[in-house]
């Protein structure tokens, strides 16, 4: 068994071995960054419609279709996958297919309405996690959908390492840092409990703080952080579903981190040596499933 890339998976089946997909493993959005800070208050990115504008900009299906060869699908919100606990799915689903769709002239008039007619200048940082060789093209993607708008983007293309460097709470309190005031792609991964990722990303003590932190505090991160102490001990589950759908929709609603687009995890499974297996949805590491992957004998093909 080996991992396999959108490029690659032709040349899994000429090979004549089996392609084995891992649906809700990876979600990629794009996010801002210290946007909270007194120094970046008059960041065009400060602005909701622009936020939102940059969003609508986007064609997701264009990069399912031709980035990573249809090997992906539209994406619910931020870290919230098909199999996320307490999830109103059927709200959420509506939510992605209105509110993430490609409208070019709506956002151009957002951008307008937020006063910048002929766009702005900012910078996006992008890189390529671990086993996802295909970030940077999303990035180079979605950054051409941003200028096609009047967005004028500086693409800044950064080796994993000090990428992620910069993304620890040290490496961005500094109102200086680099990605302060500028925006970043980022990886999610499918787990049913989806309350740890929001955590790390909006709580004023993850690792991200982007609805703000402690010293400089906003009413999202408030609220944030009083949802997610309730969430966890809450053992009515109506109710407990009812405080999770309001964490999903304060952070779809201030469109700090919208979502790109879902992948799907590929492997190519040599028949003779493996048997049959369908992977867990959302559990794409090959550590997690190995010992689940059957021999021939046991589950043909």
């Amino acid at each position: 068994v080996t991992d396999v890339t959108a490029e690659t998976a032709k040349e899994v089946a000429a090979a004549k071995m089996q392609l084995v997909k891992i649906g809700g493993a990876a979600m990629y959005i794009f996010q801002f960054w210290g946007l909270f800070l007194p120094e970046h208050q008059a960041s065009p990115l400060n602005n909701i419609k622009v936020r939102e504008a940059l969003s609508l900009a986007i064609n997701r299906q264009e990069i399912i279709d031709f980035v990573m060869e249809g090997y992906a699908t539209l994406p619910m919100p931020f870290a919230s996958f098909r199999n996320t606990f307490d999830l109103d799915l059927e709200r959420w689903e509506k939510f992605s297919r209105e509110a993430l769709r490609h409208d070019p002239v709506r956002a151009k008039q957002l951008l307008t309405e937020a006063g910048y007619p002929q766009g702005f200048r900012m910078a996006y940082y992008t890189t390529n996690f671990p086993g996802t060789p295909f970030m940077n093209k999303i990035s180079t993607a979605v950054t051409g959908y941003w200028e096609k708008v009047g967005v004028k983007v500086d693409l800044k293309e950064l080796e994993f390492g000090v990428f992620s460097d910069l993304a620890l709470p040290e490496g961005h309190r500094d109102p200086k840092a680099p990605f302060n005031g500028a925006v970043s792609i980022y990886r999610n991964a499918g787990r049913p409990d989806a309350v740890p990722r929001y955590f790390t990303t909006f709580h004023p003590d993850g690792n991200h703080y982007i609805f703000g932190e402690k010293q400089y505090t906003t009413p999202e991160a408030q609220e944030f952080a009083k949802l997610y102490k309730e969430i966890p001990s809450e053992l009515d589950s109506v109710v407990r579903a009812k405080k999770f759908n309001r964490m999903v929709e304060l952070v779809t609603s201030s469109w700090m981190a919208p979502s790109i687009l879902e992948a799907v995890v590929l492997y190519g499974a040599n028949p003779k040596r493996v048997g049959k297996w369908e992977a867990n949805y959302g559990r794409a590491e090959l550590g997690d499933v190995f010992e689940r992957i059957p021999h021939p004998d046991t589950h043909p093909w």
